[in-house]
């Protein structure tokens, strides 16, 4: 089975440790992503898990960030349609509505 877990935090890292290296014993294979973001980066390293950086955050501006996250989804995309001969059966993150929001109506709230 192909696991892809998203994550954009320090803590996200955290929490999804467990499980990565679960389904890794298993003989699962687990694909991280996150963009860069320094403390997200450093955890992940910290903690010797394989991961991939795709996108950035985008700022502190409203804009910065909507188009920051919009072609980051667009690199995602490009990422698992080269990747899509691996089998990939499932997505864990914890921002996917709000990616979903972001994107449909065009808007930021954070």
């Amino acid at each position: 089975m192909k696991v892809w877990i998203e994550v954009l935090t320090p803590k996200q890292a955290l929490f999804f440790e467990p499980l990565y290296r679960a389904l890794r014993q298993r003989g699962h294979d687990a694909l991280i992503t996150t963009r860069v973001y320094r403390e997200a980066e450093q955890t992940l390293k910290l903690k010797k898990l394989r991961f991939s950086v795709v996108g950035t955050h985008g700022g502190g501006t409203a804009f910065g960030k909507l188009t920051a996250s919009a072609e980051r989804v667009t690199k995602l995309a490009n990422l698992i349609h080269q990747s899509r001969h691996l089998g990939l059966h499932s997505a864990l993150g914890y921002h996917t509505l709000r990616q979903m929001t972001r994107h449909t109506l065009g808007w930021w709230q954070g």
